[in-house]
């Protein structure tokens, strides 16, 4: 690779989507090998030099950053975490505060530290759960006796270790201590060799913008977000742990606990539940409060010990012969609770003071964050139900079997009253809310494909690649109305948190309801039941087979471990800011000037933030810095679902700093990808700035959007001309392989010397 700015070609860093995809397909080449390098957690490739006589681009590099999510067995056990994953997404995604509304921002601060607590507490009511199937269920027929505690207290300690693999499983980033230490000297990789450092400035973004730097730098690209590693939510680790433990003692003991140990069980629950409170910044990204000593290192140890203690004393000596679950339905109502009062939180946050016109009035704007900004909580809700179900799922299939095996008519396994509320109301949402969806969604795809049609379908008349036979036009409308459901998505959980909540509101009001529909109950266990076994099917897939399987279950992550522990801490380590990092310390090597960046999908999020780190460090010097997205969730997803994150006011500034030179690719049958500049509406292409319909453009059979005079998104045919086969579709793959691509690399390439 040559390193001379005078270079024909400009140095291009390709970056990958979901799902781990290899090496050699991000570079379109059957081979590849390693850049060499220590010290990254993901892996850079480039084009082999021999054979010599092959011609390939130079100057290109990939970079793989979906080993950190899949390809290793151990990582299927993720699958169970799920809930967790769910609830520590919602805890990014709270409103944004105006810095002069200061009743807003203490209502952001009310409810991060309630997601928080909702955090603590589905930890706790899964670990209810679990604790009353082990010994209310599983080992109910084993008479009492040291084997029945000791299994008891065995598989209480399996799931505790679990729980701890996974919290501290991959948190080995020695790249970084704390964002206020000084640079890192790792070897960083050249094109002679790993020699040199690449020292940066941790603290850099503290500092005011350059003049050609965005005005204020998204949350994803500040070192708040990506210096500290995920192991330093030492404290949200703790107390997740001593609640658990704390929690698991309360169940076994029932009614019978003595009061010198409930005394005790009951202090390190309240003082857990307020250090979870105001940890206001889980990840220690600043110097930690004083008072979180009390919860890391030696301290930290001692919790565990001591809640340890009283739960096997509980275990062995403390235990009645059959325990009922009664903290179980507490639980649950503290789940509610909390729920509830996240809602009013995020509705202060946003409609105070007298701001309630204007936040109702933005709701049809299309950039306005999802539901209004009201989609947090309702996230987190459907995280809690998922977690609370699965528990009442697998327990009530469990005490199905031992009823049936082992028949005892006389002493059947009695279940807390809420777990047939918790089934029903499973049940009713499963049949109303998902036949409604189904309904909803099929009327979507055929109204959107008909409107989409109206813009592609030309598109391709123009290329002579329109089949107008009448099986071929309904295939197309359907894969262009199916591109188009994923903008349902945010009506579909809200919608889904709703009809959960008011089906579950009814069943604890009407219980002779809920006995009458028995059939409802079994509807919703069937449901859960299917979810988790679909769940242990992929868990076991992946672990047979990792590199293949593993990549499947790897997607979910890939969506939801971007996000670095917030709100819970047993979720996988976040490998968005080691990719960032790794890129930082990749391109400090790099003399060119001339550089594009460009990324796929997911890669879209990490790339940007890394734009962002860029620009606002080095300024004018980057004058021909560029960056290229493709298939890109940044518009509809991303920069409407995280609003205090990233938001298209936020992309709006990253273009003016490159001085338009950021290109997005987007099919209309990408049913991932979307725009980030446009959106269609009623057959028409829209800007997200103002509505305003975008003039119709077309180069090469694309449509062009403009901003400033200046090409800043383009919408590609597809089937694309001159592929092979002809009616080939590609819909969210392939975009490198595009008959354009070089196009765009060189209208954003100035060439060399300029």
């Amino acid at each position: 690779m040559a390193d001379d700015d005078r270079a024909p070609e400009p140095f291009v860093l390709l970056t990958h989507g979901v799902s781990g995809t290899e090496s050699a397909v991000i570079l379109d080449s059957a081979r590849v090998v390693e850049v060499s390098g220590e010290g990254f957690k993901g892996v850079f490739t480039t084009y082999p030099e021999r054979p010599a006589h092959v011609r390939r681009p130079r100057n290109r590099v990939a970079y793989r950053w979906g080993n950190m999510t899949s390809g290793m067995a151990i990582q299927a056990i993720w699958a169970l975490f799920g809930p967790f994953a769910l609830v520590n997404v919602a805890g990014w995604m709270y409103p944004k505060a105006a810095q002069d509304n200061p009743i807003a921002q203490c209502c952001v601060v009310v409810l991060r530290a309630l997601l928080r607590l909702l955090g603590l507490a589905l930890t706790v009511t899964m670990i209810a759960q679990l604790t009353f199937l082990i010994d209310g269920v599983l080992f109910r027929r084993m008479h009492d006796g040291a084997w029945r505690d000791w299994a008891v207290l065995g598989c209480l300690v399996a799931i505790f270790l679990v729980g701890g693999f996974v919290s501290l499983y991959g948190d080995n980033d020695k790249d970084v201590d704390a964002p206020t230490d000084s640079a890192p000297t790792d070897s960083v990789p050249t094109d002679s060799g790993p020699t040199g450092s690449a020292p940066t400035n941790p603290a850099r973004f503290n500092e005011s913008p350059s003049a050609t730097g965005p005005a204020e730098a998204p949350l994803i690209a500040t070192d708040a977000f990506v210096s500290p590693s995920d192991g330093r939510a030492t404290v949200l680790i703790t107390t997740h742990a001593v609640a658990g433990i704390c929690t698991a003692t309360i169940v076994l003991g029932d009614h019978t606990v003595p009061r010198v140990i409930w005394g005790l069980v009951v202090a390190m629950l309240a003082a857990v539940v307020v250090a979870t409170a105001l940890c206001v910044d889980p990840r220690a990204t600043s110097t930690p409060e004083p008072w979180t000593k009390a919860f890391v290192s030696w301290p930290a140890a001692l919790w565990v010990v001591a809640s340890s203690t009283l739960l096997v004393v509980t275990n062995f000596a403390a235990k009645p012969q059959h325990i009922v679950g009664d903290a179980i339905t507490w639980l649950f109502w503290l789940d509610a609770a909390l729920v509830g009062a996240a809602i009013l939180a995020t509705v202060g946050a946003l409609v105070l003071p007298r701001n309630l016109k204007a936040w109702w009035g933005a709701r049809e704007e299309p950039s306005t964050p999802w539901l209004n900004g009201l989609h947090a909580p309702l996230v987190a809700a459907i995280g809690v139900l998922w977690g609370v179900g699965l528990g009442v799922g697998f327990t009530r299939l469990a005490a199905l079997v031992i009823d049936h095996n082992k028949p005892d008519h006389e002493n059947p396994v009695p279940l807390p009253d809420s777990y047939a509320s918790t089934a029903w109301m499973w049940g009713v949402t499963v049949l109303i809310w998902g036949l409604g969806t189904i309904v909803f969604l099929g009327g979507v795809i055929v109204v959107d494909g008909r409107a989409r049609a109206k813009l592609a379908g030309p598109q391709l008349a123009d290329l002579e690649l329109l089949d107008t036979s009448p099986r071929r036009s309904f295939g197309r409308r359907i894969r262009w109305g199916v591109a188009s459901a994923k903008l349902r998505i945010p009506v579909c959980v809200g919608t889904l948190a709703l009809s959960a909540m008011i089906a579950g509101i009814v069943a604890t009001a009407s219980t002779s309801l809920v006995r009458r529909g028995e059939g409802l109950q079994w509807v919703g266990i069937g449901a859960l039941g299917l979810v988790g076994l679909l769940l242990l099917r992929a868990m076991f897939n992946a672990a047979q087979k990792p590199r293949k399987a593993g990549r499947s279950l790897g997607v979910l992550w890939d969506l939801a471990s971007f996000w670095p522990r917030e709100a819970h801490p047993l979720v996988p380590p976040a490998y968005a800011p080691r990719a960032i990092r790794d890129l930082e310390r990749f391109l400090s090597t790099r003399p060119h000037r001339r550089l594009i960046l460009a990324a796929h999908s997911q890669g879209s999020m990490i790339m940007y933030a890394l734009v962002y780190r860029i620009t606002r460090e080095q300024g004018p010097e980057r004058t021909r810095f560029s960056l290229l997205t493709y298939g890109s969730q940044l518009g509809w997803a991303y920069g409407r679902a995280f609003p205090a994150a990233l938001s298209h006011d936020t992309h709006a500034s990253l273009r003016r700093a490159l001085g338009g030179r950021w290109i997005n690719l987007v099919r209309f049958t990408d049913y991932i990808g979307d725009g980030v500049v446009s959106y269609t509406e009623d057959g028409k292409l829209k800007r997200y700035a103002n509505g305003f319909v975008v003039p119709r453009e077309v180069f090469s059979g694309c449509y062009l959007v403009r901003e400033n005079g200046r090409i800043v998104e383009a919408w590609l045919p597809d089937p694309s001309p001159d592929d092979y086969p002809h009616d080939a579709v590609h819909q969210h793959s392939a975009y490198t392989s595009d008959i354009t691509w070089d196009v765009w690399i060189k209208k954003l390439d100035p060439g060399p010397g300029a």
